[in-house]
């Protein structure tokens, strides 16, 4: 029922940024329906320091900063040092790579020298295949390099790449560098935050909210990556006396406050997340 797009930020100057689309192209990816794809291939089990968890607790109860959802572990995987290649019948190339965290509500990737070919895609999806982002394309690569995906449910990912044959396999167009692992308020399953605001606030698609339909279109959710640590915020985009559409966006100063530049590069904003209607929806 909410309808997500995303944008990530590739520089910042508290709060500028300029921002590169992070929408997915659509398509489906190749194993979904080549069963040559469907064999087995590379699959890699990461751990996370669990203590991590009742530490953010912990710190969260000394400081202003909103609840800690996660934290991410250290990789370094790449299409030339891990993972299954696959060549299909018209010499196109396809690489898989299966990464788990047990016990995870949910899993993020990030992303480093992120510089997809012209006709490369890339699919991410959980096991289930019940939710499947990409494909991205060399339209989504950025200046930075850098590039954080949206909250995948379930321990698992999968990663599926596609070259054509003129590409060589031996290029490096990512490296997986960060796995977030999200313990908490992931938005599946069990959501600590969700239907626990007071009665004198409203879903903006109530009677009250009329008035505020364009500004509500500038309202997003963070996905806030604060060196090893990932919780929400929200905020909003604003103009300037200028009216130049720069992408100022408004958040608050607890928000990411000690995040890096490479930080800012990896946030995630999730724009139209709201109620359909005056009610609250059942997720």
């Amino acid at each position: 029922m909410r309808q997500f797009s995303y944008l990530l930020i590739v520089s910042f100057l508290m709060l500028f940024a300029s921002a590169e689309s992070q929408v997915s192209r659509g398509g489906i990816p190749q194993s979904f329906f080549n069963k040559q794809l469907q064999v087995d291939f590379q699959r890699v089990e990461i751990f996370g320091d669990r203590r991590l968890i009742s530490s953010n607790e912990n710190a969260n109860k000394e400081d202003l900063s909103p609840p800690k959802i996660g934290f991410t572990i250290s990789t370094d995987y790449t299409p030339a040092n891990s993972g299954t290649w696959f060549t299909l019948a018209n010499g196109d190339k396809v690489w898989k790579l299966e990464i788990k965290s047990a016990g995870a509500e949910a899993l993020a990737i990030y992303f480093e020298d992120f510089k997809l070919g012209d006709d490369a895609e890339l699919f991410l999806y959980n096991k289930s295949k019940s939710q499947v982002i990409g494909a991205f394309t060399s339209e989504n690569n950025t200046k930075s390099g850098y590039f954080g995906t949206e909250l995948i449910e379930g321990d698992i990912v999968i990663f599926e790449y596609h070259i054509s044959s003129k590409q060589q396999e031996s290029s490096l167009p990512f490296k997986i560098s960060e796995v977030a692992y999200v313990y908490q308020d992931s938005g599946f399953g069990n959501y600590k935050g969700f239907n626990h605001s007071s009665d004198c606030e409203v879903n903006i698609n109530c009677v009250e909210g009329q008035d505020w339909q364009i500004q509500k279109k500038g309202i997003a959710r963070i996905q806030v990556k604060q060196g090893s640590s990932l919780y929400w915020c929200t905020g909003s985009l604003i103009n300037n006396t200028q009216n130049d559409f720069k992408p100022y966006f408004l958040t608050a100063n607890h928000c990411g406050s000690s995040s890096s530049t490479a930080d800012f590069n990896q946030w995630v904003f999730y724009f139209n997340y709201e109620s359909p209607d005056c009610d609250d929806p059942v997720n």
